[in-house]
């Protein structure tokens, strides 16, 4: 297994455990070592009408959403930089996800969604500033 090799008195290191899954850690010489475990994919099954908080979600993560109903909003995380995937499985015909508003989609609207069942929408969002740039990269897909 990799290891953090930590000179002098503070040591901060990151690794990516397996598919999915990086473990982060803080430390120095005179105080404990802060580990943390971050998963960059995030299943989520939405069963009825709602919001989803994803704002939690670290830079690079692919989120999975499978709708069983509409989303009514989603929460994306706010750090500077960030960049994510979000993986929408329409189980149900007709299902949606509600954006946030301000979001700088690519064509300067939001894009139409699958309205199939089991039809599948992939999209791209990267964090400019205090803005999300979005972008549909597979629509009405597998």
């Amino acid at each position: 297994m990799p290891k953090c090799q930590c000179a002098g008195n503070a040591c901060n290191c990151q690794i990516v455990a397996g598919d999915g899954v990086i473990i982060s850690g803080t430390g120095n010489a005179s105080a404990p070592y802060q580990i943390s475990v971050a998963s960059q994919y995030i299943p989520v099954n939405v069963p009825a009408n709602g919001p989803v908080d994803v704002g939690s979600a670290v830079t690079g993560s692919v989120i999975h959403l499978t709708l069983n109903a509409n989303v009514t909003a989603i929460t994306l995380p706010t750090t500077t930089g960030a960049r994510l995937d979000v993986v929408v499985q329409h189980v149900v015909a007709g299902t949606t996800v509600t954006w946030p508003t301000g979001i700088w989609w690519a064509g300067g609207a939001a894009p139409a969604q699958a309205t199939g069942a089991n039809r599948t929408d992939w999209f791209s969002f990267r964090r400019v500033g205090t803005n999300w740039v979005g972008a549909l990269l597979a629509g009405n897909a597998f």
